[in-house]
């Protein structure tokens, strides 16, 4: 029976060197594959680990839109720092979406504005557009295809001391803007305030989208609401 276990676990370990073997061998393949990819698309790997793009702008879509609908407190404004500060050298536009209260959500009116601008505004393609703004479906419009939607996630602990310092120091996207906060307002609240609007969300759209004429009794739209800024470079 020693003899017999001895055995058995000498073959399980062949078996399982065997398997790392051929597991090396796959990824070695792959990273090799991986690299001959990256050099012929024009990036250079550094020493350093960084990599380093070429700027090869016949690679770029020159219809294509990049939507940033960015989550509070992820590091967004450093993220698109970067955007701003490369744009002019690789030939696309970074397009600030404000919308009024930054309020996340628009009204129905100005989706559908903000669907026709970002589709058609050909002047200012290929672009990024971020902003605090919730997802919006664009085929619902008859656009046949939908921007790229990309964002950025944190760690929630991190996120609370990221506000912590927001609320006191402001940031570097818009220094000009002062921001005022209740003294008194926890920062839980900045979610809490998310599940009421969830809870309103008909009442919230009705009251963005639509005014009431006192005498007539009728509804009509109450006009735009959001606005560009930002806009770099002013020319390509």
């Amino acid at each position: 029976m020693v003899m017999l276990g001895a055995r058995l676990w000498i073959v399980i370990c062949v078996v399982f060197s065997l398997f790392l073997a051929i597991l090396y061998l796959h990824l070695s393949t792959e990273i090799s594959q991986l690299r001959s990819y990256i050099f012929h698309k024009g990036v250079a790997l550094g020493q350093s680990g960084i990599i380093s793009f070429l700027n090869d702008a016949s690679d770029l879509d020159a219809n294509q839109i990049i939507i940033y609908n960015r989550v509070p407190k992820t590091g967004s404004t450093s993220f698109i720092g970067l955007g701003y500060s490369l744009c002019a050298i690789n030939r696309f536009n970074v397009i600030h979406i404000n919308t009024t209260k930054n309020a996340p959500t628009l009204s129905l009116t100005d989706q559908v504005r903000f669907v026709q601008n970002v589709s058609f505004w050909e002047e200012k393609k290929p672009a990024i557009y971020h902003g605090h703004i919730a997802f919006l479906d664009f085929k619902r419009f008859g656009i046949a295809a939908n921007p790229i939607y990309i964002n950025m996630v944190r760690k929630p602990i991190e996120r609370l001391i990221s506000y912590f310092y927001f609320l006191r120091y402001g940031d570097d996207l818009r220094p000009q803007l002062v921001r005022k906060r209740q003294g008194d307002k926890m920062v839980w609240q900045m979610e809490e305030e998310f599940y009421n609007f969830a809870r309103d969300h008909f009442h919230f759209i009705k009251l963005k989208t639509l005014q009431k004429d006192e005498q007539s009794g009728i509804f009509y739209d109450k006009g735009k609401y959001f606005s560009y800024e930002k806009i770099k470079p002013k020319q390509l």
